[in-house]
Formats: C-alpha cells, structure tokens, sequence
C-alpha cells in the first residue's frame, strides 16, 4: 500500500517509512497537486484536513482522516484502518528523510561513514540507496521499538 500525506503530517510519514510503507511527502506541497499525484500513482491520501479528504474523495481517491495530533494514536489509527504493520526494525525499513528503499550493507563499507563507537559495537548496517543514509541497530532504534510496542495492533 502507499501513501501520500499532507503537510501536516510529516511525523506519520516517517515512522510509516521506518515501518516499510512508500510515503510521499513535502511540506510544501499543494492540495491539487497531492490529489495529482495521489490519483496518478494509486495512493492513499493521508490528511488531517477534512475538506482536502472529502474533495479526494468525491474524485474517487481513497483517503484517511488522521484524527489525533499524538503520533502514537496517528500510527494506531492508519494501522487499524488499513490494516497495516508497524515494525521496528532497519530491515524492513524504508529512509525516513527520503523515502527509498534501505539494503543491508557490508561492515566493512561503512567503516569512515559511521562513528568509530558506533562501527566497533554494531556488526548490521542499512545504507539509503537514494541518500546514502546509514542506518545501524542502535538507540534510536530501541526508542523506536519501545514506542512500537505500545501500538496496541499489528508490530513486531
């Protein structure tokens, strides 16, 4: 399933990247131009903006209205409503900054790209395809797997 989510929801649009979901997302980008490219590329359109959700869908575009400002209730409710997982680890993942695919990488690779404490603790790593990003096993995503965990549905 994907997704494209309005300016306001950019934290929504991260953590269901993080969970492996494809979310387009600008916060500068145009009501008109969201219904675009949601009806062109077959995505559901994530919004807190209840005029933006009912013009979606008197154009046949299916739409979600985030009800909550709490992340957490946010990621509960689409989950719910689409029946989606909410996972919490790097590989399924996709980046969170820009929306592509992350593969596993070879140790070795990141070696001057990662912090020396970093590279000597952790033996798995991610790199953005797009971006470059590295992404390892590491407190940030132990923050992540905390706050997954008390999502009442779906998860690992």
């Amino acid at each position: 399933m994907k997704f494209i989510a309005d300016s306001m929801l950019g934290r929504l649009a991260r953590w269901l990247r993080l969970s492996g979901y494809d979310v387009l997302y600008a916060n500068d980008i145009l009501d008109e131009s969201i219904l675009e490219q949601a009806k062109s590329g077959g995505r559901v359109l994530l919004s807190k903006d209840k005029n933006l959700c009912k013009k979606a869908e008197s154009r046949g575009i299916d739409a979600t209205l985030v009800m909550n400002d709490d992340i957490l209730e946010q990621l509960k409710q689409v989950a719910m409503e689409r029946n989606l997982i909410i996972r919490s680890t790097p590989e399924f993942s996709r980046c969170p900054l820009c929306n592509a695919a992350v593969e596993k990488i070879e140790k070795e690779k990141t070696r001057d790209r990662v912090p020396k404490s970093v590279f000597k603790r952790s033996e798995e790593f991610w790199e953005c395809k797009s971006c470059g990003k590295i992404y390892w096993h590491g407190g940030h995503w132990k923050n992540i797997r905390e706050r997954v965990r008390r999502i009442d549905v779906g998860g690992h």
